[in-house]
């Protein structure tokens, strides 16, 4: 907020020195917390998250999953053309909900033609309606929960590991292995590498055994060798590192991209979600540019917080799948059936594999504000291990080192800081836009050779490799300035590791911190919040 020019602070007698001076006493930074609760809340990461589901998260699942096409006869299709909700909801069935609308094209026959036809305001399922989101129609209530058969009931925050975040650990034979999440709206996956006797393998879900990794690059286009070597980097162990895999690989007669394709073709898992165009173009083809794209998992930084929005993304898109299944089996008499997706809510735990849904307490409303800041953890209670129940310097600002239960759930289910917001999905375009116009180097255009050329370092956003940039301190000083102009992200020039760490992701802790400035130019005082996403690894890391 701005306060008054000079002359008007003079006028009323307002100390501009007062105004200006640090805040010193603990007394002063708690009328800070005051001011950031009136502002945003303490359920506001739920309300965000749901917003971004019904308005973004939604659409982006049917445009993944948009066509239905026959396997007998592939000149009939059904498409849906847009999806939406009801934006005025009613109490049915003391069920607080709204039904799903899509506009969808699809193949009719009359007198042995065929022509296409549209129809709107299709109802494929109903959406339990979060009270003050943007689809409520209380504005009175805090929100931040549900309703569902007169029962109060909310979404507990669960912990993960982070998307795009390459993992460090040991197997139970202790071989080094590294894992990735990945998740789209299409697919969630989760790629791992492991070393068994110094040959290494990748392992997906979607084959059926572990395959070379040779064969896997192979099958992306590097057919040579040395191609491969030099794209891991200059130092030479790398090619000795290589050496017994790419023995494995001749082994197997695999030389050629078309080779390894039909090499990883009969590896493939099978699945019920693959349709015609996959089977024809091949699935392990399908697998690779889709699927497949020194760390603590304890740390925070290495994870994240899903909320609603993406754990009501896994179990709309498993319904929308289901739904396009079964339809493709009967496809003629799709729109007179009933809908046969429906978001329930009256159990506690919704197959224990979305979500955890618990009813709200109201014994206290300082209870009912803590329901809404759990984190329920990814381990199991009954589990005794300690590390995840260790209190880690890293969760310093971001958990509450007193807020747990005692018993075998003591130091595995956490709750959030009073000043900890869980940051909501963005679109990346503008940020790889704006590197692209700050110099950097698209990474199609450039060679292995190239990419780990000298005084050059790779720009990793979220995960993704975008290119690299010959200036890094300029880079990361001009998207900062950029940034505090707008939205500000985190950025990191780790020297060490020859690279720029540029993230935007969702569902990760951030702290507000407070920063004052006295602007003589214009002869006024500013005090304003400013978000800061940063992950809180070490003191170097910050910015300001």
């Amino acid at each position: 907020m701005y306060l008054a020019p000079c002359s008007v602070c003079c006028s009323v007698g307002i100390d501009k020195q007062f105004l200006a001076a640090p805040v010193k006493s603990a007394v002063d930074k708690f009328q800070l917390l005051l001011e950031f609760l009136k502002v945003r809340g303490l359920v506001k990461q739920h309300l965000d998250s749901f917003n971004y589901f019904v308005r973004t998260g939604m659409k982006n699942i049917m445009r993944a999953n948009k066509e239905i096409r026959s396997t007998v006869d592939k000149n009939v299709y059904l498409r849906y053309k847009s999806v939406r909700i009801a934006l005025r909801c009613r109490l049915s069935d003391i069920t607080y909900a709204a039904p799903i609308y899509v506009d969808i094209e699809y193949v009719i026959e009359s007198t042995g033609k065929k022509s296409i036809a549209t129809k709107s305001d299709v109802i494929i399922g109903k959406m339990p309606i979060m009270l003050r989101s943007c689809c409520c129609e209380c504005p009175q209530d805090r929100g931040g929960y549900f309703i569902v058969k007169g029962t109060e009931k909310v979404i507990l925050i669960q912990e993960q590991l982070s998307n795009n975040r390459i993992i460090i650990d040991t197997d139970k034979k202790g071989c080094v292995q590294t894992s990735v999440m990945s998740s789209t709206e299409a697919r969630k996956s989760k790629t791992v590498i492991v070393t068994e006797k110094q040959k290494i393998y990748l392992s997906l879900n979607q084959f059926e055994k572990k395959v070379p990794i040779m064969v896997v690059m192979k099958a992306m286009g590097m057919e040579s060798d040395q191609e491969v070597v030099q794209m891991l980097g200059r130092d030479r162990r790398c090619g000795a590192l290589l050496f017994p895999s790419i023995e494995e690989c001749a082994s197997h007669h695999v030389h050629t991209k078309q080779v390894a394709l039909e090499f990883l073709e009969g590896k493939v898992a099978k699945s019920r979600f693959y349709s015609a165009s996959v089977e024809k173009e091949g699935r392990a083809m399908v697998i690779l540019r889709d699927v497949f794209v020194a760390n603590i998992p304890d740390y925070v930084g290495n994870k994240r917080l899903e909320l609603s929005e993406q754990l009501l993304s896994l179990l709309f898109e498993d319904l929308v799948k289901t739904l396009n299944e079964e339809a493709v089996k009967e496809v003629d008499a799709f729109l007179n059936k009933p809908s046969r997706s429906r978001f329930d809510f009256s159990t506690s735990n919704i197959g224990q594999t979305y979500m955890s849904v618990l009813v709200v307490a109201r014994l206290s409303f300082i209870g009912t504000l803590g329901m809404m800041t759990r984190i329920q953890p990814q381990f199991e209670k009954s589990r005794k291990v300690s590390g995840p129940r260790a209190l880690q310097p890293s969760q310093w600002g971001m958990l509450c080192p007193c807020d747990t239960p005692e018993g075998e759930a003591c130091g595995l289910v956490k709750n959030l800081a009073l000043m900890t917001h869980v940051t909501t999905d963005q679109e990346e375009g503008p940020i790889i836009s704006l590197c692209y116009c700050l110099g950097d180097e698209d990474l199609e255009l450039l060679s292995a050779e190239e990419l780990h050329a000298p005084n050059s370092y790779l720009i990793i956003l979220n995960g993704l490799i975008l290119g690299k940039h010959r200036r890094p301190k300029k880079f990361a000083q001009a998207m900062r300035k950029l940034g505090r102009a707008g939205k500000i992200v985190y950025i990191f020039v780790n020297e060490k590791q020859v690279n720029i760490i540029v993230s935007e992701s969702s569902t990760e802790l951030a702290v507000k911190l407070y920063r004052s400035e006295h602007d003589c130019l214009h002869q006024f005082f500013s005090i304003y919040f400013e978000y800061i996403y940063e992950l809180v690894t070490s003191s170097e890391n910050l910015h300001f």
